[in-house]
């Protein structure tokens, strides 16, 4: 059932400490794991150069500035990586688990791409208005 909201919303998407303690937790386990395996010193060195990079790689990745997701009732849902220009979405899929995170599966200009909203990556009350928006218009 799609209900029509009057006013625009605007969700701004920081930073979330839980999904970079999170980051760095998996990887330190994965290199405790790495280390602890019957593995030759060669191989078990190679495979903890892959998981530094690994590491490397996806926080570069993590610590690209805020996005902003906007939701117009005329014109749906738009995608601001930059704060400046936004693309319109097609939101594909959510999956919630409400106290901690969204994960919605985005089609912004033919190109599938996911987001994740944890709680701590805005205040309280725009994670519920986000929540509340998304079951209303999905």
């Amino acid at each position: 059932m799609k209900r029509s909201i009057t006013t625009p919303a605007v969700f701004k998407i920081g930073h979330s400490k839980w999904l970079g303690n999170t980051l760095y937790g998996v990887h330190l386990l994965a290199a405790i794991a790495c280390w602890q395996a019957q593995l030759a010193g060669e191989i078990s060195a190679v495979l903890l150069i892959f998981v530094l990079m690994s590491l490397i790689f996806q926080r570069s990745g993590y610590t690209k500035s805020a996005c902003f997701l906007y939701f117009r009732d005329d014109k749906g849902w738009f995608l601001s990586l930059d704060g400046k220009t936004s693309k319109p979405v097609l939101i594909k899929k959510i999956t919630r688990l409400p106290p901690f995170f969204v994960i919605m599966t985005l089609c912004v200009e033919h190109d599938s791409k996911r987001l994740m909203i944890c709680r701590d990556s805005m205040t309280q009350d725009m994670f519920r208005r986000l929540n509340v928006l998304l079951k209303i218009t999905h």
